[in-house]
């Protein structure tokens, strides 16, 4: 089972860095049915984080501060509000 998790982390990075998007959509998709939606969900926020990271400190030249301002702002008010949606659905469903 590791290492399938493994391969789907591989390829949801792959994804990513390709794209600039999609890490979570392409492990979100296998993980949960393979580890739970309680542990899949941190570990893809976590490894999203670190890809976002590398590539934030690859990629520093090129940010639009005025565009990551206003989406820093509406995440700060839309994570809360998924945060308790998320506990309160059942991982039966």
């Amino acid at each position: 089972m590791f290492i399938i998790v493994a391969i789907v982390i591989l390829v949801s990075a792959f994804t990513q860095t390709l794209t600039g998007f999609g890490s979570a959509l392409v492990s979100m998709s296998i993980l949960p049915s393979l580890l739970g939606i309680q542990v899949a969900s941190p570990l893809v926020a976590l490894m999203a984080i670190t890809l976002e990271s590398i590539l934030l400190i690859r990629l520093r030249g090129a940010i639009n501060l005025r565009a990551v301002w206003r989406l820093a702002l509406a995440a700060l008010v839309g994570i809360p509000i998924g945060l308790v949606l998320a506990r309160s659905i059942s991982e039966d469903i």
